[in-house]
C-alpha cells in the first residue's frame, strides 16, 4: 500500500464500518513493513470491533502471555501457600522476567500439585488439549517433568496452544472483574484487579513502556508483552492487553502478534495506536 493510502486510513475515525476499521488495523501492519494479526472486543458486550490478518497471520504460541495465566493462578491460591512464596509480581509480569516465573511455576506444582492447577487452566479457558479441542488449550499433563511446567507457565514457548480470539476471551474476563462470558465467575474480584494493575504497570514502567503516550490522553493501556520463540531474529511478538478510558472501565482488549518485528514492544505500540483510534469514537456517554 502507498504511504499517503496509509495514511488516510489511519486519520480514519473509530465510529466506521468494521471493514473501515479492519483497513486502519492493515495499515499499522503495513506502515511497518511488517505481518500478523490483530483481534478487538468490546469488554462490556464481547463484540468484536477488529479482526484483521496481514501476511503470515499469528502463530499458536501465546508466548509470555503464559505468565498473565502464572499470576492468576498465584493470587487465586496465594492463602493456601507456604509463606516463603512471596514472588515480585512486577518483575513478572511487568519486566517479564523469565526465571522468577519459572520459580513461581515450580513452587505452585510443588505446593498444590498438578491436578488443580490444570483444572483451574480449563476454568481460565485452556483446557487439556484433545482432538476436539486442538486450540485454546493445554498439551501439561499431571505426569509432564517440573521443567516443561516452569517453561510453559513462564516462556510460553511449549504447553500451550492458542488463537488471538482465545486470549481475547481471557482478557475480557479480566476486564469484567473475573467473570466470564456466561455470567460465570471465573476468577475472584480480587484476582481480575491485581491482574489489571499489573498489566497497567507494564505499559507505565515495564516492557510496554514505549508505547505509554500513544493513547494521547484518551484513556490508557495495560497488557503484557511477549518475544520470541527462541530462534534467529528478528523475533516474533505479541502484545495482549486491554484499554482503559480515562473513567478506569476496561473499554476493549486488544490482541496483536507480529511475525519477525522486533518483538512484543512493536505488537503494543500497534495495540495502543488502534486503541486511541477507538477510543476517540466514542462517546463519553457509553458507559
Amino acid at each position: 500500500m502507498a504511504a499517503f493510502a496509509c495514511l488516510a486510513l489511519l486519520g480514519a475515525p473509530a465510529t466506521a464500518s468494521q471493514s473501515s476499521r479492519r483497513e486502519v488495523a492493515q495499515a499499522l501492519f503495513e506502515q511497518r513493513a511488517l505481518a500478523g494479526a490483530i483481534v478487538v472486543q468490546d469488554v462490556r458486550t464481547g463484540r468484536e470491533i477488529v479482526s484483521a490478518s496481514i501476511g503470515e497471520g499469528a502463530r499458536e504460541l501465546p508466548l509470555s502471555v503464559a505468565k498473565l495465566l502464572l499470576v492468576a493462578l498465584y493470587w487465586e491460591h496465594r492463602r493456601e501457600l507456604p509463606a516463603p512464596v512471596a514472588p515480585d509480581m512486577d518483575r513478572i509480569v511487568a519486566l517479564s522476567a523469565d526465571n522468577p516465573g519459572r520459580r513461581l511455576a515450580l513452587e505452585l506444582r510443588e505446593a498444590l500439585g498438578s491436578r488443580p492447577l490444570l483444572r483451574d487452566l480449563a476454568r481460565l479457558g485452556f483446557p487439556a488439549c484433545t482432538p476436539a479441542r486442538p486450540r485454546n488449550c493445554t498439551t501439561l499433563a499431571e505426569n509432564s517433568p517440573a521443567s516443561l511446567w516452569a517453561e510453559s507457565l513462564s516462556l510460553g514457548e511449549v504447553g500451550f496452544r492458542t488463537t488471538l480470539p482465545g486470549l481475547s476471551r481471557f482478557l475480557r474476563m479480566i476486564g469484567n472483574g473475573g467473570v466470564g462470558e456466561r455470567g460465570e465467575r471465573v476468577i475472584s474480584a480480587a484476582t481480575a484487579r491485581l491482574l489489571r494493575q499489573a498489566m497497567l504497570r507494564t505499559v507505565e514502567a515495564g516492557t510496554a513502556r514505549r508505547s505509554r503516550g500513544r493513547l494521547r490522553g484518551l484513556g490508557r493501556m495495560g497488557g503484557k508483552t511477549g518475544t520470541g520463540p527462541a530462534g534467529p531474529r528478528p523475533y516474533d511478538g505479541i502484545f495482549a492487553g486491554l484499554i482503559f478510558g480515562n473513567d478506569g472501565n476496561a473499554r476493549f482488549t486488544v490482541v496483536t502478534y507480529v511475525r519477525r518485528g522486533g518483538g512484543g514492544v512493536v505488537a503494543a505500540e500497534i495495540s495502543a495506536e488502534m486503541g486511541a483510534r477507538l477510543l476517540a469514537g466514542q462517546s463519553p456517554a457509553r458507559r
